[in-house]
């Protein structure tokens, strides 16, 4: 476990020194194009870890991996949408918190709670399909490197986002 922390520490380590740290910039600038270009690379960064991630610390067979990267794949396209629509709503909130009414506030934590529940809907969803593939302590463990991985994430995220203002 020690060594799936310092692998996920040392790879989102690089990603943020390259990406987060001007996007926090950006954030309180005003952001805009090259804000989304820096969350956008920071995506990409942190997609290709995953893969990296996962298969350094998710132990497959042959038969597991050929069944495995398809379904991975189905999930993390389906994920993404939802990523999507939440990247959308943290672009909005950083566009109009200055100014946010009271119903654009509460239109945007109800999105955020739905796009939440729907990330929640999904893994459930895809839970059967990977205990098929990787057996329920492989699914188990697949689950517990995404949690990890998603973790770190909104971490990063949450220094981005400023607080709404009072």
């Amino acid at each position: 476990m020690m060594h799936f922390m310092k692998s996920v520490a040392a790879i989102l380590a690089l990603a943020c020194v390259t990406a987060v740290g001007p996007v926090y910039a950006g954030a309180h600038e005003g952001g805009g194009a090259e804000t989304d270009a820096l969350i956008a690379e920071l995506r990409d960064q942190i997609q290709n870890s995953r893969t990296e991630l996962i298969e350094a610390n998710l132990t497959l067979t042959s038969e597991q991996k050929k069944d495995f990267w398809p379904l991975y794949e189905k999930y993390h396209g389906e994920r993404s949408k939802l990523i999507d629509r939440r990247l959308d709503l943290l672009k909005k909130f950083r566009d109009e918190s200055v100014g946010i009414t009271a119903k654009d506030a509460e239109d945007i934590l109800k999105e955020a709670i739905k796009i939440e529940k729907d990330l929640v809907d999904l893994k459930d969803n895809y839970r059967n399909n990977f205990v098929k593939v990787l057996l329920p302590r492989g699914a188990l463990r697949y689950y517990q490197i995404e949690n990890k991985i998603e973790a770190t994430m909104n971490f990063d995220i949450a220094r981005v986002v400023p607080l709404q203002p009072k």
